[in-house]
């Protein structure tokens, strides 16, 4: 048939028999069909300004479906016109004025983001200076030798002694002057030690000496401290009450690498301020602006005048900056109402959802970069080779921008440590490079610490062999991305290449609150805020630095030690995929290129393995995400995120791999009214509960509420807000049956925004399916198959549709099970996954699949493509797919996906008097291979063996069937829903027509055959029994209750449920059977 009479025929097959499949789909993107590649502006980066790319949307080339072919059309993220695509949205309302103030009236605060220049530093103590009495009381201060003080302890000289010195000559050391402790000595600095403009180039602590501060306010300023002995502050009993303040000065001559304190190996540091508990909580109430006040979730012992953070409420935190550094006036009685000297410029969310974190950071010890520091933005740092404990101290201005090493607090290359190391209740400000850094280091216990306004991956974990170490309570917040950040229009993400200058550690395109280059540590009640993500989980499959020689450590293989009970907010708005929690992201070494670190921030996958280097799961447990991009975004073969909530989230949870989401709430609209969230939906992929993917998962939900979630009619559809979304743009990557649910619940949902499925031109969009275990999730209130909009998905007359989410219900009865073939005519058909993908166009359309006997107006059927992959239900009907282009010499069907139990009974169209050679052939079991033979009839071939074909002249019958063997993935199961694994081209009916002869064929394989759109074979002979074992699975009596209603009514021993047994029933004893326990659900029977 000429190609224009083939179009012309497809044409009436697809306005008419195939009504359902074309009408639906009438707004998919014809544009591309006719030729003429479409175009957009593309936003590839919107902060830290507005970077835009030119997009042709072009499917007619190869491969087209990988290529994003119709990216200009997926209606968010892309422009007309550069100049649209450059200008930012308009920004969200405007502050309000609340009600009355308890304590002091409410004013309006215009400003709409906090400069982060005017956040106060810590101010200075105010030493009493050296008086006579003070002097006197030094002089006559008893010692303890068994005191906790160090500072009260005997045996040591004051720094103000001559006698101190004597042995090194020169006397009480004077400014400017590189000092070195003597060998063998304990010196005391005091009140009395030096005026408040001490200034000193270096310190050097002897590895037999000791440098010990008293617990009075002391001022110091010097350019380096070298420690190979012990710099001592108190001790873990001794916590000093006074203010130490240390500031690191780069103008006295010391170099950068030197610049703040170095403890050498065998050094000790022991640094102890006071003890101001919590170091962070969480807002009890809303706060509005003009507020002064905020009442706590705990009650604290902080100080008149010290610095808190109130962290921000809204979601893009870099866009428009509230988080606010307030000043303590005083702390009420009950603890928990902080009085404020200044007035609260934004509105702080504390409702019943979520409630915004409340930190303070003063502390009574504080190490600082001098004011020159912040336009090198290069200050002091701590650098750990030896043992240090830390609490309560404050770093501010710490940190040397894109010096790798130079970091507020570093252990460096420490080794295993135990309790002689750990940081607690400290504090990082204003850092100019990361805040607490574990290097080469293991079981670290860094707990009750404060971030705020750092640059750079803050809690950062550096090479990708640090293991066992523990996070507890901790706190990153205004966490900055250094130079561009990692975004793109895809999930290919952007690339970022090392630069010394610029972007040292190009992973910081990326900058999160907490970086976790090798998962094998323990996270437990820690909160993020703000960041490009705040856990950042990425990718390494080497060691990089120090330890790019550790051949046999592979970081992202590592298993998830702990996740428990963190949180996380206002991130993940530069890229479309990026999440609170992201695992996701490549940092690898790139040994092209001078050895030069790469990092590409898009889709790569985390293989977790467990000690013994058998697959493992990540779990995620008791966590929590709000105004985030996706809530979790999660690229990994296992992952289980348990007793999670997302709440105001572009995405409650993006899971890959085998999957299951369990115990959970995702909330869609919150009580935070200036949260800014969503924002411009123009902008943003498109809101939903939960998305289904499309392929290489397998996905189980259970126990998960939806709440809030409205119904946008008046928008496109593909963009409406949903609870659920499908992924419906490729026609190379279909589903098979990769996704399951039970126990979902809704409240407060407008079920026109129940699916998001949009009837598109591909296949994913035809074959989108899922099983509702119970039917809570469609509320039929019985086992559900959910398939998408073609009539294909029509499995009976009971059958529902819903034309809101295009998508129809039906029952899941025991002899239904989602499956997929895979039909290969070489040359003709593409291979998944082998970069052959034809634009999903209409000349690319290869014929149909239809259920049997349905024909006409009434054809229940699919469009199938030159993309291979056929999904749809087994049952009492059949398979039939009709190839447009006639009949193949040679033709391989991959049973890709066949439940256990279950066949397929397929057909598909001949010449008459075809011959045919037809194997079942296992690729890694060949002792199961067979030859199929001719049944005598088509009743034969129902009730055969399996091992048969059935030729009637006009079409070729196969019944197919898998009885599986070791190479398909084991069952994925979680609260006892079942998701069946798919074998990868390894079960195949090879079909050849050993007679079929013609002269030149079509695409080097088929005969032309007479097109006869409508041959559909007959419906099957009535009995026909899909199934070739039986399991263990309920069949309800009768359609009035189902078998869960009929166990509450006490009738599972009742002769209703033996009597009038058929079918399924008959063949498992029973109806109920697995509802009234008389086998195990899914065993065999």
């Amino acid at each position: 048939m000429p190609r224009t009479a083939l179009v012309l025929a497809l044409c009436a097959l697809f306005s008419c028999s195939n009504a359902s499949d074309a009408s639906n789909a009438s707004n998919a993107s014809n544009a591309s069909d006719a030729g003429d590649p479409s175009s957009c502006y593309v936003l590839s980066r919107s902060l830290p300004e507005r970077e835009c790319q030119l997009w042709i949307d072009d499917c007619t080339v190869p491969n087209a479906v990988q290529a994003d072919c119709k990216l200009c059309s997926r209606g968010w993220g892309t422009f007309a016109t550069e100049t649209e695509c450059l200008t930012p949205p308009a920004q969200g309302p405007g502050q309000i004025v609340a009600g009355e103030s308890k304590l002091r009236p409410r004013v309006l605060v215009g400003s709409s983001s906090v400069n982060p220049d005017s956040y106060p530093a810590p101010p200075p103590p105010s030493p009493s200076g050296c008086s006579s009495d003070t002097r006197s009381w030094l002089d006559t201060r008893p010692s303890d030798a068994g005191s906790a003080c160090p500072h009260l302890q005997p045996g040591f000289s004051r720094w103000e002694s001559a006698q101190t010195w004597s042995s090194v000559g020169g006397g009480v050391p004077s400014n400017w002057a590189s000092v070195k402790l003597p060998e063998y000595t304990r010196v005391l600095v005091t009140a009395c030690s030096f005026g408040s403009d001490a200034k000193f180039r270096s310190i050097e602590i002897p590895a037999s000496s000791e440098l010990i501060f008293d617990d009075s306010d002391i001022l110091l300023t010097v350019g380096a401290i070298w420690v190979s002995g012990r710099l001592s502050m108190g001790s873990p009993d001794c916590r000093l009450q006074s203010n130490i303040m240390i500031t690191f000065d780069s103008q006295l001559g010391i170099g950068d690498a030197d610049l703040g304190i170095q403890v050498w190996s065998g050094g000790q540091l022991d640094l102890h301020g006071a003890w101001f508990n919590p170091t962070w909580t969480r807002l009890a109430a809303t706060v509005a602006a003009g507020q002064n006040w905020v009442t706590l979730q705990d009650a604290v012992n902080w100080q008149p005048r010290q610095h808190v953070v109130v962290a921000t409420s809204v979601f893009r935190d870099e866009v428009t900056n509230q988080n606010e550094v307030m000043t303590i006036d005083y702390v009420e009685s009950d603890g928990k109402t902080v009085v404020f000297i200044e007035d609260f410029g934004f509105y702080h969310y504390g409702g019943q959802e979520y409630q915004t974190e409340v930190a303070l950071l003063s502390r009574s010890i504080t190490l600082q970069g001098g004011p020159e520091s912040v336009a090198r933005s290069k200050g002091g740092h701590v650098r750990v080779m030896g043992q240090a404990r830390l609490q309560g101290v404050a770093a501010y201005r710490m940190g040397q921008r894109n010096l790798l090493g130079f970091y507020p607090f570093h252990f460096h290359k420490v080794g295993w440590v135990n309790s002689e190391s750990y940081v607690s209740d400290c504090a990082v400000y204003n850092s100019f490079y990361r805040c607490f850094v574990v290097h080469g280091t293991h079981n670290l216990l860094l707990k009750d610490n404060v971030a705020f306004h750092a640059a750079g991956h803050c809690y950062y974990l550096e090479d990708g062999v640090e293991e066992h170490n523990r996070f507890e309570h901790n706190l990153a917040a205004f966490v900055h991305v250094i130079g561009s950040p990692a975004g793109g229009p895809s999930q290919d993400g952007t690339t970022h290449v090392q630069d010394w200058s610029s972007l040292a550690q190009p992973a910081d395109a990326t900058a999160s609150g907490f970086y976790v280059s090798n998962s094998n540590n323990e996270f437990k009640g820690n909160a993020a805020s703000g960041g490009w993500a705040g856990y950042s989980f990425p990718r390494l499959e080497a060691p990089t630095g120090d330890f790019s020689w550790m051949n046999d450590l592979i970081p992202h293989q590592r298993p998830l030690k702990l996740f428990d009970g963190n949180t996380v907010h206002s991130t993940g708005y530069y890229f479309n995929m990026a999440g609170g929690i992201y695992v996701g992201g490549r940092l690898w070494i790139n040994k092209d290129d001078s050895n030069k670190l790469y990092y590409n921030s898009g889709r790569w996958a985390h293989d977790t393995r467990d000690e013994q280097g058998s697959p493992a799961t990540m779990a995620f447990v008791n966590s929590k995400a709000w105004l985030a991009q996706w809530g979790i975004s999660h690229w990994g073969d296992r992952v289980r995120v348990d007793c999670w909530e997302a709440h105001d989230c572009t995405r409650g949870a993006n899971i890959f791999g085998d999957a299951s989401l369990t115990n959970a709430l995702i909330n869609g609209k919150s009580g935070n009214r200036w949260s800014d969230f969503p924002g411009n939906l123009d902008e943003l992929d498109p809101i939903a509960g939960f998305r289904w993917y499309d392929n290489s998962v397998r996905t189980i939900l259970s126990n998960v509420e939806f709440k809030n979630f409205a119904a946008h009619s008046d928008m496109q559809p593909g963009r409406r807000p949903s609870v659920w979304f499908s992924m419906t743009q490729s026609d190379e990557f279909k589903p098979s049956s990769i996704s399951a649910s039970r126990g979902i619940t809704y409240e407060n949902v407008d079920f026109r925004a129940f699916l998001n499925n949009e009837p598109i031109d591909t296949g994913a969009s035809r074959y989108f399916n899922w099983i509702d275990w119970d039917g809570s999730a469609s509320r039929r209130g019985k086992p559900t198959i959910i398939g998408s909009w073609p009539l294909w998905w029509q499995l009976d007359s009971g059958c529902e549709t819903d034309s809101s989410s295009n998508s129809w219900r039906c029952d899941w009865l025991p002899w239904r099970g989602v499956a997929r073939l895979d039909v290969h005519v070489a040359g003709y058909t593409a291979v998944v996954k082998t970069f052959s993908a034809v634009p999903p166009t209409f000349v690319n359309r290869a014929g149909y699949a239809a259920q049997f006997g349905y024909r006409g107006s009434n054809q229940r059927s699919t469009v199938i493509t030159r993309n291979e992959g056929i999904t749809g239900v087994t049952g009492s009907g059949g398979w039939y797919v009709h190839l447009e282009e006639g009949a193949p010499k040679s033709m391989q069907v991959y049973a890709t996906m066949l439940p256990p139990g279950m066949s397929i009974m397929f057909a598909t169209r001949y010449p008459p008097s075809t011959t045919f050679s037809i194997k079942r052939t296992f690729k890694w079991y060949p002792g199961l291979n067979s030859q199929l033979y001719q049944a005598d009839s088509l009743w034969d071939l129902q009730f055969g063996n399996g091992e048969a074909y059935f030729f009637d002249g006009k079409h070729l019958y196969i019944r197919m069937s898998d009885p599986g063997d070791a190479s398909v993935p084991a069952p994925f199961t979680v609260d006892g829903v079942t998701v069946w694994g798919e074998r990868s081209s390894s079960l195949v009916y090879d079909i050849t027509a050993t007679n079929l002869e013609c002269g030149k064929k079509a695409w080097g394989q088929f005969c032309q055959m007479s097109d006869t759109w409508d041959d559909i074979p007959d419906f099957l002979p009535g009995g026909y029994k899909s199934w070739t074992q039986a399991f263990c699975y309920d069949v309800a009596p009768n359609q009035e209750y189902t078998c869960a209603q009929q166990a509450s009514f006490g009738k599972c021993d009742d002769g209703i449920m033996f009597n009038n047994l058929g079918g399924y029933a008959a063949a498992v004893g029973s109806h109920c059977a697995a509802t009234c326990e008389r086998c195990m659900r899914g065993a065999p029977v």
